[in-house]
């Protein structure tokens, strides 16, 4: 897909911390939007997404709850962070398509080591340069005393609330209305729900289909991204 102006621009303000920092501290010390990783030389910089270069209008676009866990990360999995946050400190010191392009090149070579692409992806027939991946949070949540990693489900209700009202409508929901895809899977059903309710109905609306965060089964994925592959034409 060519870099447009308004991706861009969105990309580059999703990837800014200081465009965080309401929302940080709107969620009570939940969200820290530059972690430093645990026994790490670096900090964890919001990640805005990927688009495929084959990625079309109309087309999948896959979407987990927020970062990964921060701590006890491998030397290689270390190695290619470290590679996109330069990247992405590059793009964001001159945001323009070919910086973008660039930043997503790199991306396409660190998503396929992540554990959620290993869990809920590969072995799928879905071509990561066909398709778009965000996060509906681009930020991560921690416990807000230790300053460790926590999943988004362990966050209290109230907060979590107040953080997807935040959150998926200032920068989520403009990211998807800029890709325009045709299905959107979401790896957790209470996101769905959120995005759900966020999208609405109508005739544009693209197709959300979900899978359990915790423990989807095999059938449950192969079904999933079978419909997912069937409606994007991939």
């Amino acid at each position: 897909m060519r870099a447009t102006e308004d991706i861009v621009r969105l990309w580059a303000e999703i990837a800014d911390p200081e465009n965080w920092r309401e929302i940080e501290a709107a969620s009570g010390g939940y969200i820290r939007s530059t972690p430093k990783v645990t026994g790490k030389d670096y900090r964890r910089l919001p990640w805005p997404g990927y688009v495929g270069p084959e990625y079309k209008r109309g087309g999948l676009l896959l979407m987990g709850i927020n970062g990964g866990v921060t701590e006890n990360i491998h030397d290689s999995l270390h190695d290619s962070n470290m590679r996109l946050n330069q990247a992405q400190s590059a793009f964001l010191q001159e945001p323009s398509a070919s910086s973008f392009e660039a930043l997503m090149r790199v991306n396409e070579k660190c998503i396929p080591q992540w554990p959620f692409w290993r869990k809920f992806v590969a072995g799928h027939r879905v071509p990561l340069t066909s398709i778009s991946y965000i996060n509906a949070l681009a930020v991560h949540t921690v416990d807000p005393r230790s300053g460790a990693s926590v999943g988004f489900s362990d966050i209290p209700t109230a907060v979590r609330r107040a953080i997807w009202n935040h959150g998926l409508r200032r920068f989520c929901i403009p990211q998807i209305r800029a890709l325009n895809p045709g299905v959107i899977v979401v790896v957790g059903t209470e996101v769905a729900r959120y995005l759900a309710d966020a999208l609405g109905t109508g005739r544009d609306v693209p197709r959300v289909l979900s899978l359990k965060a915790r423990a989807p089964s095999v059938s449950e994925m192969r079904e999933t991204w079978a419909e997912a592959r069937r409606i994007a034409g991939i």
